[in-house]
């Protein structure tokens, strides 16, 4: 597992017990990641990791994904990076990179990334992110719910009954080619305080592998 991502997930993977290694952007401008050496890249993050990645950087993690790595996006960045590279093709919206707060969930308790997760829950956002359009292969895992009124259950979230983010898609997989692909547009593991939602990350990666 390589993982360009905050401390939140770091902090996941450790709990976990998973085998993984930090790179950084540096790391891929430099060539250094591998479908032979890895088998999923997970990222996260607010600020897009496309506008540091050099020609080489880019090049790395298409290479990457040619070569049937899989892919766990969390965020607008995870989201971009999804699109940009023709993994999965998604259109989506966020609020700004400082809202927050628990949100009404609906969970498929049988989908692989959100097994056994109660059907009517909740999960964290921050700098939220849904999504509005994808591949009509792709399966949704999760959305949030309730209507426009009443889908926020507290936090600091400007505009939120505007947002239009009620009824949207907010985790999702598919695959490209022998890729496999998760995004995810909740915060599962911010700061390391949902530890509900760790378990989405860890069906991510369970699901990459098998």
């Amino acid at each position: 597992i390589a993982v360009l991502a905050d401390e939140g997930v770091r902090f996941f993977l450790k709990e976990y017990g998973f085998d993984f290694k930090v790179i950084t952007t540096a790391d891929l401008n430099a060539g250094k990641l591998s479908a032979t050496e890895y088998d999923v890249f997970i990222h996260s993050g607010w600020w897009y990791l496309r506008s540091a990645l050099s020609p080489t950087g880019r090049a790395t993690l298409s290479a990457f994904f040619a070569a049937g790595g899989d892919y766990v996006g969390i965020g607008p960045s995870g989201a971009d990076i999804s699109t940009r590279l023709n993994l999965l093709t998604v259109s989506y919206k966020t609020g700004s990179p400082y809202d927050n707060g628990i949100v009404k969930i609906t969970y498929d308790p049988l989908d692989t990334v959100t097994s056994q997760y109660p059907a009517d829950s909740y999960g964290f956002v921050y700098g939220p992110v849904w999504f509005t359009k994808y591949p009509a292969d792709a399966k949704v895992s999760a959305y949030i719910n309730g209507d426009a009124q009443t889908f926020f259950i507290a936090g600091f979230w400007t505009d939120w009954k505007k947002s239009g983010a009620n009824g949207q898609a907010v985790v999702l997989h598919g695959s490209k080619g022998a890729s496999k692909v998760v995004l995810i547009g909740i915060d599962p593991t911010f700061r390391a305080h949902p530890e509900f939602t760790f378990r989405i990350v860890a069906n991510a990666i369970y699901g990459s592998l098998n």
